[in-house]
């Protein structure tokens, strides 16, 4: 039996992410060390950061393009979210 996995154990990745309440995107360059596959779809834990991640938020440590709309699709949320507090169009 095969289950494919966008990422792979071992792999070198980026994840790209934002805290609540945080204006800005974070970067981290981490190593995939553990896939665990559930109802909620597919997490991947990384060795420096103890929590989990989706797809939707690495990136290949070789795809250093694939950062840049990552993080442009991040700010645009943060900018949607301010909008809607600040009731500004």
């Amino acid at each position: 039996m095969n289950i494919n996995t966008k990422f792979k154990l071992g792999q070198e990745v980026y994840i790209i992410f934002k805290e609540e309440n945080e204006p800005y995107v974070k970067i981290m360059e981490d190593v995939v060390k553990e896939i665990i596959i559930s109802d909620k779809g597919v997490a991947y834990y990384c060795d420096k950061l103890c929590e989990e991640f989706f797809d939707y938020e690495m990136v290949t440590k070789k795809d250093i393009n694939g950062l840049i709309p990552k993080i442009k699709q991040l700010l645009k949320e943060e900018n949607i979210k301010q909008e809607e507090i600040c009731g500004e169009e």
